[in-house]
């Protein structure tokens, strides 16, 4: 069994989880953050048995044990049990949520973004850090500056100037999908991810008069942009952990 996790509003990942069903992929189920939210019970054993097991208020129950791959777009842990809970200990209740299902997830094989303390579907990093890994990787990084009384927000946009021409590209486990880059930037990004520890990570690179420049990186990216291409390529990632 296969699943894709994700808000009942995510677009990109409601069409790929389409697609891959379109393909063939079977059995594969969707699996919202409602739905998580209002799950009957859940059981997670530790040790010899090791298994976690979920029925969901649909009726539909799951076991560790029976699933193979995970595409996981859950940005962060549903709010049901931090809203449930008294004014004062609202943010106590969503940080344990958020260490649940940072543990369950971890429980899962296959997990295509295997969540972080930094976010359920991968890092959600700094303009600063993606910067500093992106010239790690080897690819052009424009300078980043943030003074002390700009908005916090201003750190997590792109760093593309306005009006530039954008690429997006995706890269899942080391293969490149969307806009074709030259060998030396797909290959940059490529490291890029292998950096980042995200197994599909979106990628900005906006034009400049020095080639190609880092913008942006996300381990939410639009998933459409990779096309049926990017369809094969998660078919491919799932059959991987199937056989193992």
């Amino acid at each position: 069994m296969h699943l894709v996790l994700c808000s009942e509003n995510d677009r990109p990942a409601l069409w790929a989880y389409q697609k891959l069903r379109e393909a063939g992929l079977a059995p594969i189920e969707l699996v919202t953050a409602s739905s998580l939210d209002g799950a009957r019970s859940w059981t997670q054993c530790l040790g010899e048995c090791d298994e976690l097991t979920f029925e969901l208020d649909d009726g539909r129950s799951f076991s560790s044990l029976q699933i193979q791959g995970v595409l996981n777009r859950l940005v962060a842990a549903p709010e049901g049990i931090a809203r449930r809970a008294v004014a004062e200990d609202r943010e106590y209740a969503a940080a344990e949520a958020a260490a649940f299902y940072l543990g369950w997830l971890h429980g899962l094989r296959g997990v295509i973004n295997t969540p972080t303390p930094q976010g359920l579907c991968g890092s959600w990093r700094h303009a600063s850090e993606w910067a500093v890994l992106a010239a790690r990787a080897g690819l052009e990084v424009p300078i980043f500056r943030q003074m002390s009384g700009e908005p916090p927000q201003f750190g997590f946009q792109s760093l593309a100037p306005a009006h530039a021409t954008v690429h997006s590209l995706l890269v899942l486990r080391g293969n490149l999908y969307a806009a074709p880059v030259p060998g030396e930037i797909g290959a940059a990004c490529r490291e890029l991810a292998a950096l980042a520890g995200t197994d599909l990570l979106g990628i900005d690179l906006f034009e400049s008069d020095r080639g190609l420049m880092f913008a942006h990186a996300t381990p939410f990216p639009d998933l459409t942009l990779g096309g049926d291409a990017l369809i094969d390529g998660l078919g491919r990632a799932f059959g991987a952990a199937a056989a193992r």
